[in-house]
């Protein structure tokens, strides 16, 4: 990506490590790779110069956004500190230990697809994204749909 997603909660790590990304007719979904097939990877990063503090990064609350609260990132606990493209592979120093879960490692825990991707009802900033992709979907073709 243009930036480097970071999260400061184990859970989502351990959600993302556990969950593929597929596309259906165009619209994304996160299914639950079954246990003894997936090869999960966690990278901890500890980040130095610049130094990234989860206080400072974490996003917590949005003060441009207080009509449509984008509940998605918020749960992540998403934190987005932008990296250049020259930059992103000096983070590669910066990695301070690497997990890699069991083949049979079961997550069954409290990031579920639905908590981690909220449907429009949930997400009201999702919901306005979703009504401008419709209305320009040129435009806004790299905006992505879930679907549960």
């Amino acid at each position: 990506t243009g930036g480097l997603d970071l999260s400061f909660d184990i859970e989502t790590a351990i959600f993302f490590s556990t969950h593929k990304f597929i596309s259906i007719d165009g619209k994304a979904k996160y299914i639950k790779i079954p246990k003894g097939e997936h090869n999960g990877v966690i990278y901890c990063f500890r980040f130095t110069s610049p130094t990234v503090k989860k206080t400072e990064y974490l996003i917590h609350k949005f003060d441009f956004c207080k009509k449509y609260k984008p509940e998605r990132i918020l749960r992540q606990q998403c934190g987005l500190p932008f990296f250049g493209p020259h930059e992103r592979n000096i983070s590669i120093c910066d990695i301070d230990c690497i997990i890699y879960l069991d083949e049979n490692f079961d997550y069954e825990g409290l990031c579920t697809t639905e908590y981690m991707f909220p449907n429009e009802n949930q997400d009201m900033f999702y919901a306005q994204l979703m009504k401008l992709k419709k209305s320009y979907p040129e435009q806004f073709s790299n905006i992505l749909e879930y679907v549960q």
